[in-house]
């Protein structure tokens, strides 16, 4: 089996493939201690199949997270906002639809971090168009309920399979 075939093969498929592959494996490797094999490269072969399955599972659950942070300071004197009073928000400017993807507070250094779980039913509907194009997201800080920031939309350019995403520090 290749990594072509293994591809097409859905989630469960891959994990039953594995679980048999890796039994497969095992007698593979009491059968070289106990006898003399009649295909030593099926041991080899096998490890392979193993590690190529794992490579795509990994491959899958890379993909399916969009992590993006940023730090709020004062304008004044540039200490971090903190309170939980603050609320943060993250959009994508190019839906049409203006609810947020995610919402986060801000921790004691003045950091949000956004996680997206593209597995999530609702926060891929939200940001479906994210492995079609390139997303641009903003964030909008509100204080009590009001918005008190917004920043410029971020263009999301994607590494391998995973987004990560640091927006910077702004001054509010």
């Amino acid at each position: 089996m290749d990594a072509a075939e293994l591809r097409e093969m859905s989630d469960e498929q891959l994990e039953l493939e594995l679980k048999n592959t890796t039994e497969s494996l095992f007698r593979l490797r009491i059968q070289a201690q106990t006898e003399r094999l009649d295909a030593p490269s099926e041991l080899r072969r096998h490890r392979r199949l193993v590690a190529c399955i794992k490579t795509i599972q990994a491959e899958r659950d890379l993909g399916s997270s969009l992590n993006v942070s940023a730090q709020f300071v004062r304008r004044s004197n540039g200490t971090p906002l903190t309170g939980s009073e603050y609320r943060a928000k993250l959009f994508d400017k190019n839906v049409f639809v203006k609810d947020p993807i995610v919402e986060a507070e801000l921790d004691k250094n003045g950091q949000v971090r956004f996680t997206c779980n593209l597995k999530d039913e609702n926060q891929r509907e939200s940001f479906a168009k994210l492995f079609k194009e390139q997303p641009q997201v903003y964030i909008v800080l509100e204080k009590d309920s009001k918005a008190v920031f917004r920043s410029s939309p971020h263009a999301i350019r994607r590494k391998r399979e995973r987004a990560a995403v640091k927006l910077g520090t702004f001054k509010v």
